[in-house]
This record gives C-alpha cells, structure tokens and sequence, in this order.
C-alpha cells in the first residue's frame, strides 16, 4: 500500500484498519515502511524484490 502525497500513518492505524476490514486473525502483527516500492520498468511493484530481504537466510522460498 502507498501513501498519497501529503499523507500520514502510523503502524497502529495500519494494523487496526486491517483488523477492521480482515478480521483480527487475517490482520498483519507489524509493518515495515520503506521509502518507494521498487518497480518494473513498465511500473509493476517488484514483489519478489520485496520478499527477497526476509527469505535471505532461509532454504525455503515461497
């Protein structure tokens, strides 16, 4: 999720938004901010980019 410019939130409201529309089991423990999103050249959010820095250490990748 990217923030429009001008924009403002905290982790808490994240988390408590989340809980709100997906139920408290679904809603995510915590939340990391990076400054941009990586992006494809044609402007498609890189998710394996984003994944690639928790899975390092790990066998294991989904």
């Amino acid at each position: 999720m990217e923030l429009n410019v001008g924009q403002t939130a905290s982790a808490e409201e994240i988390i408590a938004l989340c809980k709100d529309k997906l139920g408290s089991v679904r809603a995510p423990k915590s939340v990391d901010f990076i400054a941009a999103l990586p992006r494809s050249p044609v402007g498609k959010v890189l998710k394996k980019d984003l994944r690639e820095q928790y899975w390092r250490a790990e066998h294991r990748k989904i």
